[in-house]
């Protein structure tokens, strides 16, 4: 998710370069690496800029990609403050976020720059090989690695939950 804040930030600085508002289609985002951190790229089908209220939408197929992250949704709205810094963001649209084995998705992800959280509704849904865990909402704390879910429901794989000798009723079969 960091990557999304990456991407912001470089949408805000190409941005700077023109005044009043603007809308490209085929829109394509790309930087370079930078202090050890991976390339990012960012393709919409079209995006406007509006620099006067600090805001740039991307809309129709997004995609974002940065190192093993991928986020994909059918609309993102980014707002940033004077200084070019990002404030928050919010995609729509088929949410879908991937890093390695896990996978997030919902109608709806919210990410706050200030507190490092990314709120999924929407029928959230946050899923590994061996978990799913879905609720009314889930929050992704991303500073620190936790997760708190609202009126929650998991689902862990049989084999994450071994039966051992010892755990077998009296009256169970071997």
């Amino acid at each position: 998710m960091r990557g999304v804040l990456l991407a912001l930030l470089l949408a805000r600085a190409a941005a700077g370069q023109v005044a009043g508002e603007v809308a490209m289609e085929g829109v394509r985002v790309e930087a370079a690496a930078t202090e050890g951190a991976p390339p990012l790229e960012l393709r919409a089908d079209r995006s406007s800029w509006d620099l006067a209220a600090r805001s740039v939408v991307f809309e129709g197929s997004v995609e974002l990609v940065r190192g093993g992250l991928r986020l994909a949704c059918d609309r993102l709205v980014v707002r940033y403050d004077e200084a070019g810094r990002v404030v928050d963001a919010t995609a729509t649209g088929a949410v879908r976020a991937t890093q390695a084995d896990r996978t997030a998705t919902g109608a709806r992800a919210e990410l706050t720059v200030g507190t490092g959280e990314l709120v999924l509704t929407g029928a959230p849904e946050l899923r590994d090989p061996l978990r799913r865990l879905t609720g009314e909402r889930i929050v992704l704390h991303l500073d620190d690695d936790r997760v708190d879910c609202d009126r929650c429901r998991l689902v862990v794989a049989g084999e994450a939950v071994p039966v051992g000798e010892g755990s077998r009723s009296a009256g169970s079969p071997r």
